[in-house]
């Protein structure tokens, strides 16, 4: 096993020292979720949590029809015209169309 698991930082003797357990919970529930949750953290979140969200994290663009996932914005956009058409058929957010407008 690599010494570079991501959420785990070992010692010498390569015994687990510290344990991300942010990997291993399920999802805390949030108002919102998915992009919208990301563009409200940056719109409304304290000067520190927006600096962690625009320096420290990518995003993975997750289809919800066929599950494949992309690090690019083109990428998934394409994805979506020219290969899988299909919308889905049901929203994983928690927030409602009105939040659109």
């Amino acid at each position: 096993m690599s010494g570079n698991t991501p959420g785990f930082s070992r010692t010498k003797t390569k015994k687990f020292k510290d344990v991300d357990t942010a990997i291993l919970k399920k999802p805390i529930s949030t108002s919102t979720t998915g992009l919208k949750q990301a563009l409200h953290i940056l719109h409304t979140g304290a000067p520190h949590v927006k600096h962690m969200l625009i320096q420290e994290a990518n995003i993975i663009y997750e289809c919800k029809v066929c599950l494949s996932m992309f690090r690019s914005v083109a990428n998934f956009l394409d994805h979506k015209r020219n290969f899988c058409r299909a919308e889905s058929e049901s929203v994983m957010h928690l927030y409602s169309e009105d939040d659109y407008e």
